[in-house]
């Protein structure tokens, strides 16, 4: 009887392991609202005109890109793909649950970007006159081309900024 109790549930894990283990463990997706209308990764793009993107998270391997226009783009999560603010002033804000693992970029024109978590990977002003201000930086920060102000809190001193 024992031995016929332990056949049978050997049976029915062995039925059932497959569907337990051919199941793929769930991904993250970029999450974000662009102008308030809920938008998932792997790609999020803002409109040609101005825009306000909120990001919970961004993947790796995956992009926000505001596009063109003067956008404001605030990331309230970790950053591990690329955060890309695309022609225009914009102003891109990574609050302090936000570690940068991935890049942040302006672009082109004088953009502010501000982060009060932890960089270990790269922020980068682009091309015009950035204003850049960084609580924590392990990775790299710099400023590009143009006149730019660097404010970092601690760690790594900041390149290719004038002031």
């Amino acid at each position: 009887m024992m031995r016929q109790t332990l056949r049978a549930l050997c049976a029915a894990s062995l039925a059932l392991a497959p569907l337990a283990l051919g199941a793929a463990p769930a991904h993250a997706q970029t999450s974000c609202t662009v102008n308030g209308v809920p938008v998932t990764g792997p790609n999020v793009n803002g409109t040609p005109g101005s825009d306000i993107i909120v990001c919970s998270l961004v993947e790796s391997g995956e992009s926000v890109n505001g596009g063109a226009g003067s956008d404001y783009i605030t990331l309230t999560g970790p950053v591990n793909g690329l955060v890309y603010g695309g022609p225009g002033r914009d102003s891109i804000t990574a609050q302090s649950a936000a570690t940068v693992n991935g890049f942040i970029v302006g672009a082109e024109d004088s953009d502010l970007i501000r982060v009060a978590g932890t960089v270990t990977n790269l922020v980068a002003g682009g091309s015009g006159n950035d204003y850049i201000q960084v609580a924590t930086n392990e990775g790299v920060v710099t400023g590009d081309s143009g006149l730019d102000v660097c404010r970092i809190g601690t760690g790594n001193p900041a390149f290719d900024c004038e002031v």
